[in-house]
């Protein structure tokens, strides 16, 4: 069960290249297809509606990135002892040494 959570969190963390990296592709897709030919002076012959698709896998990506640093930040959060508005005072660490000269003046 551990390896299912920790490959769930990892594809929460690094998952939102995948499509990321579609919208880069696509994006490329679209000069080398459309914009290049007609650069050349030639007609494109190409259907495929890269810009938009480019625009929905981007807007994906965004999304997933921004809930893994939700994600993250709120790990953070719930790692540190935060003291906002005046909470106790940490007490200091206890060791053997300090224990024994406790009671001596």
């Amino acid at each position: 069960m551990q390896h299912v959570k920790r490959f769930l969190i990892v594809l929460l963390s690094a998952g939102w290249l995948v499509p990321a990296w579609l919208s880069l592709y696509s994006y490329f897709g679209f000069l080398g297809s459309e914009v290049w030919p007609r650069l050349r002076g030639e007609i494109p012959t190409n259907s495929f509606p890269f810009t938009h698709f480019s625009l929905q896998a981007m807007t994906i990506a965004a999304a997933w990135l921004a809930l893994a640093i939700i994600y993250w930040a709120w790990m953070a959060m719930d790692r540190q002892t935060l003291s906002v508005g005046g909470g106790e005072e940490p007490k200091p660490n206890r060791t053997a040494s300090s224990a024994m000269t406790a009671g001596r003046p």
